[in-house]
């Protein structure tokens, strides 16, 4: 076989046009395969032909020919030339493709339109037997009352009429070929449309050298003669049906039939179908009831079986909704479980944080009480040391007491002496040494009245020492707690009793960083002595074992990095951890 390409320079577009019932489409793929492409949108709406065409006929009012009768015409529509953008739009979307087209049973009312619009549009008019209209309504098992069958011959004619009229008037650009002919002789059919519109498709030929694009283009066409529906008697029930559809047919649609076939550029060959006999169409019927009867038997049997299976369906159905039904409660069960068990963990980390809670008062009144008991002990500790300064004066008052005794005893003694002697001159020397004891004897008098007054003042205020010792520092711990480690510990504690004190904790510490900050930035360069000095500095040790400042330490420690920040909430977990061992805290 040998494939040739015509080219042509006039026609470069074709519109295949032809009833619904009458297998246009089939005429249009064969094109399709054979080198027709398809019609691209229009280039500024992107509307397709059909659809550019159903808007001018509904713009026009164009009426819908499947309710046309009889005695109806189909008339051609007059466009108005406002509509022309819209169709050329469309030409110069494909304005590059070689040959291109499209197939729409309403351009009927369009025919003469797209004519005048472009001399290089062809149309291939697309007829078939009215009996096809019969023959489909049995496919379809449809309904056929006597006015749908009047109604749907009267509207195959008025359509065919329509076409018929315009290949009369038209024939030098159209193509009226008959639907099972071109699938009976699709070689045939492209040969017309090549040589007697001069479009440029491609054509089966006879030779042997054929190219691998013509084998694909033949077995193409071969592909959609077999899948399309013949109306030759190939079975019982098709010598059946065609027997009905022609008897059915009316004779003045059977006369339109006749002119379409005596016209026509391919006809439908007479040897296509042989006309089928009553006696063909009672055998027919004879066996196709045959085959309905055996057709029921096995559709029953196959009902049974059907009903077997679905009894055992609906059985495994029950048992699954069983199962089903279990395992809904075994998951019911497992969700209560896990409730209650959460619950219950709920319940002893509530627990847990109040003991924690408990355990922290509790000592924080022991520091309170132990700091009492120091500053009793110091309280003490002055007044031992008042009371001893107090007995040492009063040995001291004693002493010079006794002192003065003895010198009195002494100057009395040497008063006597002097008066028993008789009356002498007064000797410079012992005047002189008399002098002397009369002036130490006045001093220990007067430091007798000073330790007298001293020792009156003690006694009116025993807790004041005369000379209090060297002032002792006090306050490690509440050093210790000033600190920012120690505040930022006690403030997460604090804030995590409670849920909403967990969400605020972020900005709670971040105010106690800068409540620290601006306490240090009052307090200057003003340096305290170190915490070692302090009289208490055992106390400092004591506070430093607290939770709040084990916290706090770590948390100051690990925000001097990226990386510790990453670590810290192991870093504070490992510090409670670390708290409740060293406390016994389980």
């Amino acid at each position: 076989m040998n494939n040739q390409i015509i080219k042509s320079k006039s026609i470069n577009k074709i519109i295949v046009v032809g009833h619904p019932l009458s297998g246009y489409q089939e005429v249009e793929a064969l094109l399709n395969i054979s080198g027709m492409n398809l019609a691209k949108p229009s280039r500024r709406d992107e509307f397709s032909p059909v659809e550019i065409g159903a808007m001018l006929c509904k713009s026009h009012q164009a009426p819908t020919f499947t309710t046309l009768g009889a005695n109806a015409a189909i008339e051609q529509t007059d466009v108005s030339p406002v509509w022309n953008g819209m169709a050329l739009d469309l030409l110069l979307g494909n304005i590059d493709q070689l040959l291109w087209g499209w197939a729409d049973s309403q351009s009927v009312y369009l025919l003469d339109y797209w004519k005048g619009l472009d001399p290089r549009i062809a149309f291939i008019l697309v007829y078939d037997t009215p009996q096809q209209l019969v023959a489909q309504a049995f496919d379809e098992q449809t309904p056929l009352s006597p006015e749908a069958l009047q109604q749907a011959t009267d509207n195959w004619s008025t359509y065919n009429a329509a076409l018929l009229h315009f290949y009369h008037r038209n024939s030098e650009r159209c193509l009226l070929v008959h639907a099972q002919e071109v699938r009976a002789s699709a070689g045939a059919y492209l040969q017309q449309v090549r040589t007697r519109i001069g479009a440029p498709v491609l054509t089966v030929g006879t030779d042997t050298d054929e190219t691998d694009a013509d084998a694909d283009t033949s077995a193409a066409t071969d592909e959609i003669i077999a899948a399309a529906p013949h109306n030759a008697a190939v079975s019982e029930q098709g010598k059946l049906k065609a027997y009905l559809a022609h008897a059915l047919v009316q004779s003045d649609t059977m006369q339109l039939y006749e002119e379409l076939q005596s016209v026509a550029n391919l006809p439908l060959s007479d040897i296509a179908a042989a006309p089928c006999t009553p006696l063909d169409a009672w055998i027919s019927m004879t066996a196709q009831q045959v085959q309905h009867t055996k057709q029921a038997a096995k559709t029953q049997a196959h009902a049974h079986t059907q009903e077997v299976q679905i009894g055992v369906l609906s059985q495994s159905l029950s048992d699954a909704n069983a199962l089903a039904g279990e395992k809904q409660q075994q998951i019911a069960s497992l969700e209560q479980t896990r409730t209650t068990a959460q619950q219950h963990a709920q319940d002893q980390q509530r627990e847990s944080e109040l003991i924690l809670l408990q355990l922290h008062q509790v000592q924080e009144e022991l520091e309170r009480h132990y700091l009492e008991g120091q500053q009793q002990k110091e309280k003490i500790k002055v007044l031992q040391e008042t009371e001893k300064l107090t007995s040492e004066q009063a040995k001291n008052i004693e002493q010079l007491s006794q002192d003065k005794a003895k010198l009195s005893k002494e100057l009395a003694a040497q008063i006597k002496t002097i008066a028993a002697k008789p009356l002498t001159p007064v000797n410079p020397e012992m005047q002189q040494e008399n002098d002397l004891l009369l002036l130490q004897l006045h001093q220990v008098q007067e430091e007798l009245e000073r330790y007298y007054l001293e020792n009156q003042k003690l006694k009116r205020s025993p807790a004041i020492p005369a000379k209090p010792p060297k002032t002792a520092l006090y306050g490690a711990a509440e050093r210790v707690k000033r600190q920012l480690s120690y505040r930022l510990g006690a403030t997460m504690i604090a804030q995590s009793r409670s849920f909403t004190g967990c969400l605020t904790m972020p900005s709670a510490l971040l105010k106690q960083v800068r409540q620290f900050k601006s306490e240090q930035k009052t307090q200057g360069d003003v340096k305290m002595p170190p915490i070692k000095n302090y009289a208490d500095a055992h106390d400092a040790d004591r506070v430093k074992q607290h939770l709040s400042y084990r916290l706090g330490a770590v948390m100051v420690t690990h925000a001097k990095s990226p990386l510790g920040w990453l670590k810290m909430p192991w870093a504070l977990r490992c510090a409670a951890l670390d708290f409740k061992r060293s406390r016994g805290v389980a």
